[in-house]
């Protein structure tokens, strides 16, 4: 499929953008950063196609390229809030904690309906343990997507360490039904420390 639509457009900046974008989905990120630096070849400056290929070069750990990356979107426009919350997402990954922190309250004063960024400052402040605030930002996400398993997983954990233990497990409750797979992650959670032991914790694995 790919083929016959690069025949059609062999020099569309586009095309290669949204070729690598989608195999970045599908987990082929190296393929992915081939069609995105074709796209990048053409057009330098496609600020999406940069975006992208950051993104991939930090799932394959390559970190220090892929902030290049998003500070050079940055360089462009400092309000560009993918690059924001990707470079928080990097920091947080590299230990950074408090740098991620700043970058995503950047990215959620800019655009306050932006629940990538409310996630982002939650899981840092989680990082920082800072559960109360922490636990506000993961509500606000919640509040933009109640179907959000990953949200009400980070929303149990940060309940389960201020030790409000039955509303830990309702959360999980709701993480589990929403994403099953999270039931494989709380076996090694040790922010569950303190619910471990109870039967309806027992009944989640």
């Amino acid at each position: 499929m790919f083929k016959k639509v690069i025949s059609l457009n062999p020099n569309d900046a586009e095309v290669w953008s949204y070729i690598g974008e989608i195999l970045g989905r599908l987990g082929k990120y190296k393929e992915s950063i081939d069609s995105l630096n074709k796209s990048l070849d053409i057009r330098p400056d496609n600020v999406k196609a940069i975006n992208n290929k950051g993104v991939n070069l930090s799932l394959l750990g390559k970190y220090e390229e892929a902030m290049d990356l998003f500070d050079k979107v940055l360089e462009f426009d400092q309000k560009d809030r993918e690059a924001l919350v990707n470079k928080s997402d990097v920091l947080l990954r590299l230990g950074k904690y408090k740098e991620s922190l700043k970058l995503a309250e950047k990215a959620r004063n800019f655009y306050p309906n932006f629940s990538t960024a409310w996630y982002n400052v939650g899981e840092a402040l989680l990082k920082l343990e800072n559960e109360s605030k922490a636990l506000a930002a993961f509500e606000k996400v919640l509040a933009f997507d109640p179907k959000d398993g990953e949200t009400w997983y980070m929303k149990a954990r940060c309940l389960s360490r201020i030790d409000m233990k039955d509303e830990a497990l309702d959360a999980l409750v709701v993480a589990t039904a929403i994403e099953p797979k999270n039931k494989k992650k709380i076996k090694k959670e040790p922010d569950f420390a303190s619910i471990k032991e109870s039967k309806r914790f027992k009944k989640l694995k």
